[in-house]
């Protein structure tokens, strides 16, 4: 019973693997249409590399604030893109 068990988590995980990493790529293809270089790094970064907010602000060599108003920006630009994408 206990390898029957650890089958059907073993196969569930591989469902679950296989559903996250089809999400990504859908993610991955429409970050790379946001055309804003700023905005698609940090999409990059934050939702595919999962860095925290001050490294991206050190990398983008501007302060914290400026990166969360490019993040906001940068999500208006996905969202056009993305929820379109989705339509079609």
């Amino acid at each position: 019973a206990a390898v029957v068990n650890m089958q059907e988590q073993s196969e569930k995980l591989g469902d679950n693997l296989a559903e996250y990493l089809a999400a990504r790529e859908k993610i991955k293809a429409a970050i790379s249409q946001v055309t804003d270089e700023n905005e698609r790094l940090i999409l990059e970064s934050r939702y595919l590399n999962f860095k925290s907010w001050r490294y991206i602000a050190k990398l983008m060599n501007v302060k914290l604030a400026r990166v969360y108003q490019l993040h906001n920006q940068a999500l208006e630009s996905f969202e056009k893109i993305f929820c379109h994408s989705k339509l079609e």
